[in-house]
């Protein structure tokens, strides 16, 4: 339905900044900034120095990020549970201690803060994808992979901070319309590692 024309959509504008980055590597880069696409010695000529820029943003810059992202489910089990027994839950230590992931029951403390859990947890669901994504794409879309590592680290904090705010909804609703490119940025990783793949298969 409408979800797959919008991941449809979402794939072919990567597809086309993919075909957009070409151009602008090898027509103005290589002409204006030549130091930029020239072969990186570090690594033996087999990526440009722009994957200097997928290293430093889609590999350590995320991984700040989801450090930070750790650090709510941690402080969020001491206030809810503080608050759940100011609202008489007997069980509030063991609910809300680990090693439980997730506070059981549907009670608001619950609620607010399996919020705060997922606002991390679901990150780490998609992580591995990113990452892996990101060190393939970079070799042969290094501006459009890094590109969007910075979209993801920015549209992921934003999503968290709606997400914190104990609705689910606002996930998307309260990220200030950025909760929907934790989606765009991943798939364009997709899009840059299929890109490299092609390429090294010798079909464009």
């Amino acid at each position: 339905g409408m979800a797959a024309l919008r991941i449809g959509g979402m794939l072919a504008g990567a597809a086309a900044f993919c075909y957009a980055e070409k151009f602008l590597s090898a027509e103005i880069l290589a002409k204006y900034a030549p130091v930029l696409v020239a072969p990186s010695p570090m690594l033996g000529g087999f990526v440009s120095k722009l994957y200097g820029g997928v290293l430093l943003v889609n590999i350590v810059g995320s991984s700040f990020m989801m450090i930070t992202l750790s650090f709510i489910p941690g402080s969020a089990r001491k206030v809810y549970m503080e608050k759940a027994k100011k609202a008489g839950d007997k069980d509030a230590e063991d609910r809300y201690t680990l090693p439980k992931l997730y506070a059981e029951g549907f009670s608001a403390e619950a609620k607010e803060f399996n919020c705060h859990q997922r606002a991390h947890q679901q990150a780490l669901e998609t992580y591995t994808n990113f990452v892996v994504c990101s060190l393939i794409g970079g070799i042969r879309q290094p501006l459009l992979t890094t590109a969007a590592g910075v979209l993801y680290i920015v549209s992921r904090l934003k999503w968290a901070k709606g997400y914190c705010t104990g609705d689910p909804m606002n996930r998307y609703r309260a990220s200030g319309g950025w909760g929907i490119h934790i989606w765009t940025s991943l798939l364009a990783t997709f899009a840059c590692a299929a890109s490299t793949g092609l390429g090294v298969a010798g079909v464009i």
